[in-house]
């Protein structure tokens, strides 16, 4: 299919424009918005902004494959869709490793594979994903939230961010970088150490003083790396 370039003023308005008329117009809910990952942030946050414009209350939801076959950008992605705002959604077998085998090719049955059933399904994910889920329905904070970053090292990969909803406080701690990084919060961690791993993000309250949501999916103490 032709493809636009969203990042031509031109096209980005005709786009922002449309999508307000029949937001305005007919008073749509909103747009399911397909291929999420493909236009940039800059285009999203503009389109977004336009349709809140429109229609303050709008649902805007974008699709995104999570990771592929990429076991630790999966329990990533699913960490960051559960700790940042919107509803979490799942398309199915996510949770228990399901994916799309061949990334490229004329192949339509790439849109998603028969279900995982039996000892083929990856029980810790599974298990992960169950605590994810208890994560956000115990911490108010992970569903209305404030986002507040406290450390950003972009060239690192690193970035360390707190959602707060009154008395609840939840971490959020990301490493996308190639080396182990630690951090210490300045407040809620009992002034331990947190060490991530290359590829890790960790959650954890504020009141769970050093332990966190590992990527295995279970409740650790973390400290200094020796």
């Amino acid at each position: 299919m032709p493809q636009f370039d969203t990042d031509n003023p031109d096209v980005r308005r005709y786009l922002c424009d449309a999508a307000s008329y029949w937001l305005h117009e007919f008073d749509i809910d909103g747009y399911r918005f397909d291929y999420a990952a493909g236009p940039s942030h800059s285009f999203w946050s503009e389109l977004a902004a336009a349709c809140r414009a429109a229609k303050p209350d709008c649902w805007l939801f974008g699709e995104v494959t999570l990771a592929g076959d990429d076991p630790a950008r999966l329990r990533m992605g699913l960490a960051l869709l559960f700790a940042l705002g919107g509803p979490p959604i799942l398309y199915y077998g996510t949770e228990v490793g399901l994916s799309q085998p061949r990334r490229k090719g004329p192949w339509r049955e790439e849109s998603r594979h028969p279900m995982l059933w039996d000892n083929r399904q990856d029980t810790d994910l599974f298990r992960y994903t169950k605590e994810l889920v208890a994560l956000r329905r115990s911490h108010p904070a992970l569903v209305y939230g404030q986002v507040v970053t406290h450390w950003l090292d972009e060239e690192r990969g690193v970035w360390l961010a707190e959602r707060r909803r009154g008395q609840d406080r939840v971490w959020i701690g990301v490493n996308v970088g190639k080396e182990p990084v630690r951090f210490s919060p300045s407040d809620g961690a009992g002034g331990e150490f947190v060490t991530l791993a290359p590829m890790e993000c960790r959650l954890w309250a504020a009141a769970q003083a050093g332990r966190g949501l590992s990527p295995a999916g279970r409740q650790a103490p973390v400290g200094p790396r020796r």
